[in-house]
């Protein structure tokens, strides 16, 4: 073979390589499918929460499929943005949790620090949402605004510092 036909050829297999290139790096990774066997655990539950909520405390009958996510409230301007927050937050943790099959409540306490008369500092429920798995199933929560989580949550609490 002549010199220009092996330089034909050789810009041939660099475009198809470069091409099949391009398209591995756009075809998307598989999503991983999520082992939802053996026991409910801490760590299993730890895996479901989302990353802003790495700290928060796993506790509850687990056992059982009962959970309680207890996490720190951030905060903000007013207390009606740290609520929202609060229930974006939590709104979160419910569609990652009942994702699993094993789940079947979740309460997401949402700790706040309070500064009292006279000056005292303690912490305690800024908000709390309780949700049962019938609920759960009825929810479309890519959809729920943010304030219809007090309406579908089967009880809820949020302290009147709150409510300003």
């Amino acid at each position: 073979m002549d010199d220009n036909k092996l330089r034909k050829i050789a810009g041939v297999l660099v475009g198809i390589t470069v091409v099949l290139f391009v398209v591995a790096l756009l075809i998307p990774e598989p999503e991983p499918v999520p082992d939802y066997s053996g026991p409910l655990d801490e760590a299993a539950v730890k895996k479901l929460l989302p990353r802003s909520e790495r700290d928060a405390e796993i506790s509850g009958s687990l056992s059982s499929g009962d959970v309680v996510v207890t996490r720190e409230l951030s905060e903000n301007l007013t207390p009606a943005m740290m609520l929202s927050g609060g229930r974006m937050h939590s709104i979160e943790i419910f569609k990652n949790f009942f994702e699993d099959p094993r789940i079947e409540k979740v309460l997401v306490v949402s700790n706040l620090e309070f500064v009292d008369t006279f000056g005292q500092t303690s912490s305690g429920a800024g908000c709390w949402y309780s949700v049962t798995r019938e609920t759960a199933d009825k929810v479309n929560w890519d959809n729920l605004p943010l304030e219809n989580l007090d309406k579908i949550a089967d009880a809820y609490f949020i302290h009147p510092a709150l409510r300003g």
